[in-house]
């Protein structure tokens, strides 16, 4: 769930930036060098983001198993 809100949310800043290229950008040359880097920004950033909130999971798991807290002396 938080990983397609995530995801959401990156591809309309993305979609925003390819919006913004289409309408400003007339040189056609630059608009596709500009929308090839946008693409790697949102495939870059899907994975920056999927990592960090599996890594975030696994740690909250961690602190909240119980059995995480049997120290042995």
């Amino acid at each position: 769930m938080i990983k397609t809100l995530a995801y959401i949310a990156i591809d309309q800043i993305q979609d925003g930036k390819k919006i913004f290229v289409s309408t400003f950008v007339k040189h056609k040359d630059l608009a596709d060098i500009m929308n090839t880097f946008i693409e790697t920004q949102r495939t870059y950033t899907m994975a920056a983001a999927a990592t960090f909130i599996d890594a975030g999971t696994e740690l909250a798991y961690l602190i909240a198993l119980p059995s995480t807290y049997n120290i042995k002396i």
